[in-house]
């Protein structure tokens, strides 16, 4: 609100600055125009229906199993747009015309997914979990928007170039022809309540995926445009998740022990991942490679301590490494790996009454950096390896007073 109320005092200052500055100077100080680009209509009516059954069998087990009906239908309408190259030159116009061309996309589907679930009280401590259901996942509206952006020829091909996608146009955008996506999931769990303030967990579980949605990048000679490099999301083949969770959590409240110890306790879980799905190839099958953005290994440390009013929690969590780009440029294999940092968080309060408490929170304690490292396989070339980028996220102090009345 206060750069909308004062955005003439900012174009003012921006417009005096020299030219050059990242892009100090060049700004207009009337408001831009309506750009189609920017803004897309989409709506979604969905039906909904189910039925549920609960049993028990005594005391020990009992089991739910339900059917959910659901009829969706939805409309995405949008523009697209493809810049011009120049007809008396071999570069682009300064200032490209445009052709907006408008896009209008409905689809309607009706689901029916079912769902199955036990749950076995093999003694008053130890406990058997066991579910299999049916989900499908919509895409998001962002990645149904229907705006396409193809840019203008590069301007510094370098002659003699024997590669057509050495100077290709590039642009992507949405999909409006996204399917949702479909998964079939199995879950098993063993609890152990080893306390009445204490248990530990083991679970597996398994993830049937159907058109897996991921963003990819597409190659083609369009017979107007020549070489387009365009990237957007699509749906993928078959895939599977498999892993499992191993969680635990306790306080250290056993008899004999001083109070001090027995205010404190301990909190973690570890979770493994084998996910992929399948990426379409250039013969037209499906290669299954792992799924981008997700990690093999996940885990969880927390330590606490709560007394007397006094409430601390640090908490630690790292994530490995993950495939985050995946380019198959013909003859470049182009992959983006990333290293995630791990992460030390402090949160602490204290309540001097019901009413009044104040607190402090410490983010980002060890301040390590996010990595992204690039690999490039060309052939007749030697391969290329290096760090894409560091990211240093912000480290946080915060100090407040919560208060009621």
């Amino acid at each position: 609100d206060s750069i909308r109320a004062n955005r003439e005092e900012l174009r003012a200052f921006v417009l005096s600055r020299p030219p050059g500055n990242f892009g100090f100077g060049v700004f207009d100080a009337n408001d831009p125009a309506a750009d189609p680009l920017q803004t897309y209509d989409a709506s979604e009516d969905t039906i909904a229906g189910y039925a549920q059954l609960h049993f028990a069998f005594g005391d020990s087990i009992e089991a739910v199993v339900g059917l959910r009906a659901v009829r969706t239908k939805n409309t995405v309408e949008g523009t697209s747009r493809v810049g011009q190259a120049d007809p008396d030159g071999p570069g682009p116009l300064p200032a490209p015309p445009e052709v907006f061309t408008p896009v209008s996309v409905s689809q309607s589907y009706t689901d029916w997914l079912p769902n199955a679930s036990l749950r076995w009280r093999i003694t008053p401590e130890l406990q058997l979990r066991l579910s299999a259901t049916q989900t499908r996942t919509r895409p998001t509206f962002a990645q149904l928007n229907p705006s396409a952006t193809v840019g203008p020829p590069p301007t510094n091909c370098a002659p003699g170039q024997t590669d057509p996608f050495a100077c290709a146009r590039t642009g992507g955008g949405g999909n409006p022809f996204l399917q949702p996506f479909t998964s079939d999931n199995y879950d098993a769990s063993l609890e152990y309540y080893f306390s009445r303030v204490g248990f530990v967990s083991a679970a597996v579980f398994r993830r049937d995926l159907d058109g897996f949605i991921q963003n990819r990048q597409v190659r083609y000679i369009d017979a107007q445009l020549g070489p387009l490099i365009l990237t957007g999301p699509v749906n993928t083949g078959r895939g599977r998740i498999d892993g499992f969770e191993l969680q635990g959590s306790t306080t250290f409240d056993f008899e004999g022990l001083p109070r001090f110890i027995r205010s404190m306790g301990v909190q973690a879980n570890v979770t493994y991942l084998d996910a992929e799905t399948g990426f379409p190839n250039a013969a037209g099958d499906f290669d299954l490679l792992p799924i981008l953005g997700v990690a093999k290994w996940t885990y969880n440390l927390v330590g606490f301590y709560e007394a007397d009013g006094l409430a601390i929690r640090l908490s630690y969590n790292q994530r490995g490494r993950s495939v985050e780009t995946r380019q198959d440029r013909g003859n470049d294999f182009y992959v983006e790996t990333a290293h995630p940092a791990g992460r030390l968080d402090l949160s602490s309060s204290y309540a001097f009454s019901e009413n009044l408490s104040v607190f402090f929170d410490w983010t980002n304690i060890l301040g390590n950096p996010f990595r992204q490292d690039l690999f490039s396989a060309r052939d007749g070339a030697p391969r290329s390896e290096y760090t894409r980028y560091l990211r240093f996220e912000e480290e946080i102090f915060s100090l407040g007073v919560r208060f009621r009345f």
